[in-house]
């Protein structure tokens, strides 16, 4: 492309009052109903190309088009600093226009200021009923839950709905981390789907915690509206004060490859779907990051016989009518609450379940009946693990694997040495500072 080509390429857009960028290196388009997107540079490329095509008849070859991206993104004429900051507010743009979650309800224009970056794919139809949709059945599959017109919400679908109105606005972070909790083929995947279907391509980004604590991978989270994972970890969660921060929204290091770190503060909404809840790797202190756990139960496993492999095209297909259905009888009461969860008594149980086993370490070595802390105290490391099992059996709560039990003493500042005690003649890896009482045995 000629210069001149080119700089005539570059004033049509900088004039189209469709671009504009944040001063730090992130173009956005703007788009009805006053929707502005974030844009990588390769999509930028080709909206930039298909954009001149249809208003001037230019043809770009690629590498042109991605140039003019670049000059976008960088351009001091187009810049608007407040695109950098992430506003939270109660406006939602979808097919139809702008939803204040606030009323449940259109409305011509959010105030002056507000810039709308989030948008799911529906239309808003108000006085919606869920009566005969493949929704209310797969409600009622699924939750056990009675979602007839007249009947009070229930707990669980009220929480169903306040999950996936989280992740589609821009509310103020709660600071929770979302969990689909249930048994295999119970459902939760396909929630999962139907969130990503209604999404703007771009928008989310599928992590697992464990990806969340590695500066390579959690630099994907930059501009990102939400994470959704079926995939919570595998293997013992570590680094827990860094997903504390990323589930509270607090600044972190990201690092993308070959580029240097840079602080980020993430405003991304977390949901995840899984068997269990995640297995941790250390000790969770106060139980702090159980304490950022949002759980809604899935009780129920479906036979193969109620396996139906369109199910999330046909939720899909009544979009308009089941995010219009929460939109006007969950988001008020949602806000009104300050964002504040509806408690599922099932994913409460399993919460309070999952935090004695976080704590079952700490119990086990402060019951005076089984154990003794002291300087001089030592026991072989085999012998006070099998002792920690039979406690955790007895108390009905899951015990950790050897290995996070060992990473755990060492959290407590116990420490280890391979050697003899008493009449043994092997040397035996050792915990110093601690010692069973008796067998140390429960019967």
């Amino acid at each position: 492309m000629k210069l001149n080509e080119k700089t005539g390429c570059y004033n049509m857009l900088a004039q189209s009052g469709k671009f504009s960028n944040d001063g730090h290196g992130t173009l956005y388009i703007q788009e009805p109903p006053g929707v502005q997107y974030a844009l990588s540079t390769k999509e930028a490329a080709h909206i930039v190309a298909k954009w001149l095509k249809d208003k001037a008849g230019f043809l770009l070859f690629y590498n042109d088009a991605k140039a003019l991206a670049i000059d976008l993104r960088e351009s001091v004429d187009i810049g608007n600093e407040k695109l950098a900051e992430f506003q939270p507010h109660y406006y939602l743009a979808c097919k139809n226009g702008i939803i204040d979650m606030r009323m449940g309800k259109l409305v011509e224009h959010p105030p002056n200021g507000i810039y709308i970056k989030n948008f799911a794919d529906f239309e808003f139809r108000e006085g919606v009923s869920l009566e005969g949709s493949v929704w209310q059945s797969f409600i009622h599959t699924s939750l056990n839950a009675d979602i007839r017109r007249g009947k009070v919400i229930p707990d669980k679908v009220r929480l169903l709905g306040e999950f996936l109105l989280n992740v589609l606005c821009a509310f103020p972070n709660n600071k929770k981390l979302m969990i689909i909790l249930g048994p295999p083929h119970a459902g939760k995947s396909v929630v999962l789907q139907f969130i990503r279907g209604v999404m703007r391509p771009g928008s989310w980004v599928p992590l697992s915690l464990a990806d969340l604590t590695q500066k390579i991978r959690v630099y994907l989270v930059e501009n990102r509206q939400a994470i959704i994972s079926d995939e919570l970890c595998c293997g013992g969660v570590k680094h827990l004060d860094i997903l504390k921060k990323i589930i509270a929204g607090e600044d972190i290091i990201i690092e993308a490859k070959g580029e240097q770190a840079i602080p980020y503060k993430p405003h991304a909404k977390l949901l995840y779907a899984a068997n269990s809840l995640p297995e941790l790797g250390e000790r969770d202190s106060g139980n702090a990051f159980a304490d950022r756990l949002a759980v809604l139960k899935f009780p129920n496993t479906l036979s193969t016989a109620q396996w139906d492999l369109g199910l999330v095209d046909k939720l899909l297909k009544e979009r308009n009518v089941f995010l219009s259905y929460i939109v006007q009888n969950i988001a008020p009461a949602f806000v009104q609450r300050n964002f504040a969860f509806t408690k599922d008594n099932d994913g409460e149980e399993a919460l309070r379940s999952y935090k004695q086993e976080n704590d079952s370490v700490k119990a086990f070595i402060e019951d005076a009946e089984l154990c003794d802390r002291g300087e001089q105290n030592e026991a072989y490391l085999g012998d006070v693990y099998e002792a920690y099992t039979k406690f955790c059996k007895v108390n009905m709560v899951r015990p950790f694997g050897a290995r996070v039990f060992r990473s755990q003493l060492v959290d407590m500042q116990f420490s280890f040495e391979k050697k003899r005690l008493g009449k043994d003649r092997t040397s035996r890896s050792c915990v110093l500072g601690l010692k069973l009482k008796g067998s140390g045995l429960i019967v």
